[in-house]
């Protein structure tokens, strides 16, 4: 009998205890697991103008007429054929000397190419800041003789945006973001002849997004929206001069850690 109370104690403390451990445990709120909230994301993307605007066509692109040199005076000699072009002609983006290089130059922009690498970081449930590296490159057929010439302008541009979730539900994210871009033109080039452009690109976007996630760390993404271009004051012809506002699309690959 006095093994047996001896017995019962010693549990009883150990079970008091017990309880007052887990009522305390109880009241504690709990802990959400959460990553860093980085995501790393790759895209591709492009942009494009309604058909409405009057876009060219490569083929719909009317040359410049041959240059008369005994109308209004000018002293300039008759347009060249492509062979006359400088071979080692370096154009400057701005105070272009030859009118044949001038932003009013006749020729077909095509629609334009991007890829980037972006890095998004999570703010809370609702916003999230974004930034990155984009690659564009913007080609156009242009005639500064009777000729068509090629034209190739590569930038790479920093995108700093801000992203707000809309809905997310069963995998799925809804999503809407607006920021700014600035680009350089790294490397130009029109026919043989090198374009350098030193001004920079500054443009606004607005645009938004659906996401699935395909498992807890990656997803697949597709972004519709438009971006505005502002007037770099060069006198290089492109897309963008002569579309300022067009629409924009980019699919991508996320993963977040």
């Amino acid at each position: 009998a006095s093994r047996d109370s001896h017995q019962v104690h010693r549990v009883e403390p150990y079970h008091e205890d017990n309880a007052m451990k887990v009522v305390q445990h109880a009241s504690l709120p709990a802990k959400r697991k959460h990553g860093l909230g980085w995501t790393l994301g790759m895209n591709v993307g492009g942009s494009a103008v309604p058909a409405s605007s009057g876009i060219k066509n490569s083929n719909d692109a009317t040359p410049l007429p041959p240059h008369n040199p005994n109308i209004g005076g000018s002293d300039l000699d008759a347009s060249p054929s492509i062979d006359s072009i400088p071979k080692n002609k370096e154009t400057r983006g701005v105070n272009v000397p030859d009118r044949h290089y001038s932003k009013r130059m006749q020729g077909s922009n095509h629609k334009t190419w991007s890829f980037g690498v972006t890095l998004n970081k999570q703010l809370n449930d609702r916003w999230s800041f974004e930034t990155g590296l984009v690659y564009t490159l913007l080609t156009s057929d242009v005639y500064p003789y009777s000729v068509s010439v090629p034209q190739k302008l590569h930038y790479l541009g920093i995108p700093l945006k801000m992203n707000f979730t809309m809905l997310q539900r069963k995998g799925w994210q809804l999503y809407a973001g607006t920021g700014t871009m600035v680009e350089r033109c790294l490397y130009g080039t029109r026919g043989e002849a090198k374009l350098k452009i030193n001004a920079l690109q500054f443009s606004l976007s607005a645009n938004a997004g659906i996401q699935y996630r395909l498992s807890q760390h990656t997803g697949l993404y597709l972004e519709p929206g438009i971006r505005y271009y502002f007037d770099d004051g060069t006198d290089v012809c492109s897309f963008r001069t002569e579309h300022p506002l067009s629409f924009t699309l980019q699919a991508g690959f996320r993963i977040s850690y």
